[in-house]
């Protein structure tokens, strides 16, 4: 104990702080991927994509612009896109955002598309439009008498992948990822209760499940990733190092070994007192 107490009183604020800084730098490039609770929408949202079969349609609706995929959304991009080659399906990307021609140069180069799959027979970029639920709901009754060409102005009559597709009906999985809290309701209105796709979230979890109810309560939302908390759940159960969860392991680290400190000096300082008592 004598030993414990002599080290104890060697910590100070500024030794922690230095040996807190330069944990959190190798965290940084080398994240321990300790055990983690993961709650269970982010699991049915993992299990949803396990599911997938090779061949199967999948759509993913999300806001995309330029700088997307050069800030912490780049993570779960990567993380997402890589899951579905593996499982290797067909996928659909369908934007919400009016700024979706500046990110398709983007979206090849960094989701290295090009090097999973063929454009037109893998994956395929539908163009933007306006409207919101009244545009998705039309696209969702007549793919292609809403759409005549893809976002290069190509006729979705001459893209392979366009062949089966003609209702959101032939779709197997949507993914939807939004800013706004009211656009979810949208996507599961107008897709998941008209048509029946399975359909996994990618925001605030309550304003969906307070709606339409989640997969364990037999709702419609199959499964969701709640922001950060779930991208870094998602990223950790893919064993991916992106930023979602290197914030949360460091924080999760650099937290238990203070905790930890507090605990053993309020132990040592009992032990001191106990001794003073008794020698007096």
């Amino acid at each position: 104990m004598a030993t414990f107490e002599s080290f104890l009183k060697t910590v100070t604020l500024r030794r922690l702080a230095a040996v807190l800084f330069v944990l959190t730098l190798i965290l940084v490039f080398q994240p321990l991927f300790l055990p983690l609770r993961i709650t269970y929408q982010t699991q049915d949202f993992y299990d949803m994509i396990e599911a997938q079969q090779p061949g199967d349609i999948v759509v993913i609706s999300a806001e995309v612009g330029p700088g997307t995929l050069k800030g912490m959304d780049r993570d779960w991009w990567i993380t997402l896109t890589q899951h579905l080659y593996e499982r290797n399906v067909k996928i659909v990307f369908h934007p919400t955002s009016p700024s979706w021609p500046g990110a398709l140069a983007p979206m090849r180069l960094i989701l290295k598309l090009d090097d999973w799959g063929t454009y037109g027979e893998d994956y395929v970029f539908l163009p933007y439009s306006a409207g919101e639920e009244v545009a998705w709901a039309a696209f969702a009754a007549d793919v292609h008498g809403f759409f005549a060409a893809d976002a290069y102005g190509t006729p979705l009559s001459q893209i392979p992948i366009m062949d089966d597709i003609r209702t959101m009906a032939d779709v197997d999985l949507a993914i939807v990822r939004y800013g706004i809290f009211t656009w979810g309701e949208m996507f599961f209105r107008q897709w998941s209760a008209k048509y029946g796709v399975d359909t996994l979230g990618m925001a605030a979890f309550s304003t969906l499940a307070s709606w339409y109810g989640s997969k364990a309560e037999g709702g419609l939302v199959q499964g969701n990733l709640d922001l950060s908390r779930g991208w870094a759940e998602y990223e950790y159960l893919r064993k991916y190092p992106g930023e979602h969860f290197i914030i949360l392991d460091v924080r999760n680290v650099t937290t238990t070994i203070t905790i930890a400190l507090v605990i053993a000096g309020n132990i040592s300082y009992w032990v001191m007192r106990s001794r003073e008592g008794e020698g007096g």
